[in-house]
């Protein structure tokens, strides 16, 4: 089994399609969430809340891809 961490995503417009890499690896869950926050960052510029709805509107989504392949969406911390 690997030890990296990666993210995806997943388009906010196409729901339906599968998440793809985003970024990694990682050697840490830390240093994965530390680019989550970053990425969030950018979403929230790019796709401002207010124009997107955020991350329960249309805003891309992030997926945290831990080292045994499993997943689970993130969320800004």
């Amino acid at each position: 089994m690997s030890a990296e961490w990666n993210l995806d995503t997943k388009d906010g417009f196409d729901m339906e399609a599968e998440p793809f890499r985003l970024s990694g690896p990682y050697g840490s869950e830390e240093e994965a969430l530390r680019a989550a926050d970053a990425r969030f960052a950018e979403l929230e510029a790019l796709q401002p809340c207010a124009e997107s709805g955020g991350q329960e509107g249309i805003q891309d989504r992030l997926y945290l891809v831990r080292p045994d392949g499993s997943s689970r969406r993130l969320f800004p911390r």
